[in-house]
């Protein structure tokens, strides 16, 4: 039986951000703070708070094959009594704050505020008021305050992780297949996220704990297809506007990496093995015994090629 572990771990410090990438992301955040603190206190008198949240605080972002990645940190405005102000209100004292930082004119979503820099990445800024000791609202333009705790589901997530940070290395594997294998049809970063920590199987093996984590996915998707949010909003359905096709789409690339993950687990030559791994994860998972198989251009030209070689 071929082990891939080596192999699954290697492409896992592949995805991930260095600790360049992450030193520059919290530079760009952090001068970011400072600009909204300076203009928001210069021209509103508030002094607002701030809070990373999403995939780099809680270390589980990868870095897409397109390059360009993202770092979400919370704008929090406090207050004792309830402002008479609108969602678009806060979103504009943002817009206002940032602009001029970077050349890209700063881009007013509806969940935050982009803003985009040279070097291939961007800092979006969610906007929130808290009430006390409430909790924190969400400034969506289009829908209103909305109730969200980034915060929370951060500790939620802290309190899943295990010791050896294979969960954490799971949800990269399922982010970066996501990533490669068609990122506007399959659940958002954030779904897989739960639906990992919902369904981890752990193993001594990141192969195998991978395998059977996407299983585990698969039979619980096939039996009810939803995704229930663990914090506020608790029990929100982030899987329930999904369409019909869409949902078929996904059980069935489901199907078919935990098809492929286990003729790789149960073949007998660790180069073919890695050939069914890279056709869900991509080229950043460098196979054994060269460029036959690294320069492969799709699934099925990586799975012809011969089997002599060593074993593993």
């Amino acid at each position: 039986m071929a082990d891939c572990h080596s192999l699954l771990t290697a492409y896992n410090d592949a995805v991930k951000l260095s600790p360049n990438d992450k030193k520059m992301l919290r530079r760009s955040r952090n001068a970011l703070r400072d600009r909204i603190r300076d203009k928001v206190k210069e021209k509103h008198d508030l002094a607002p708070k701030f809070y990373g949240q999403g995939s780099f605080a809680t270390n589980t972002i990868i870095k897409p094959e397109s390059g360009d990645y993202d770092v979400d940190d919370g704008v929090y405005f406090l207050y004792d009594e309830t402002p008479d102000e609108t969602p678009a209100t806060f979103h504009q004292r943002v817009v206002r704050a940032v602009e001029g930082y970077t050349d890209a004119s700063p881009v007013d979503k509806n969940p935050c505020v982009r803003v985009s820099f040279k070097a291939g990445y961007h800092v979006d800024i969610p906007i929130y008021r808290k009430i006390g000791s409430g909790t924190p609202e969400l400034a969506h333009k289009r829908d209103g305050w909305l109730d969200s705790d980034p915060r929370a589901f951060s500790d939620w997530l802290s309190a899943k992780v295990d010791g050896d940070g294979q969960l954490k290395r799971i949800i990269r594997y399922l982010k970066g297949w996501k990533d490669h294998r068609d990122s506007a049809r399959l659940p958002s970063g954030l779904v897989l996220t739960i639906l990992a920590c919902d369904n981890v199987r752990h193993d001594g093996r990141d192969d195998v704990a991978l395998r059977d984590t996407i299983e585990a996915i698969h039979g619980a998707l096939d039996a009810n297809y939803s995704c229930l949010r663990p914090t506020t909003p608790v029990g929100q359905d982030l899987l329930a506007d999904t369409s019909a096709t869409d949902r078929s789409y996904t059980l069935d690339r489901l199907t078919t990496f935990a098809r492929h993950a286990t003729e790789a687990i149960e073949h007998p030559t660790r180069s073919r093995a890695c050939a069914k791994w890279k056709y869900h994860l991509g080229s950043r998972l460098k196979c054994p015994e060269g460029d036959s198989l690294d320069n492969a251009r799709t699934f099925e030209e990586a799975a012809t090629v011969r089997t002599s070689g060593r074993s593993a």
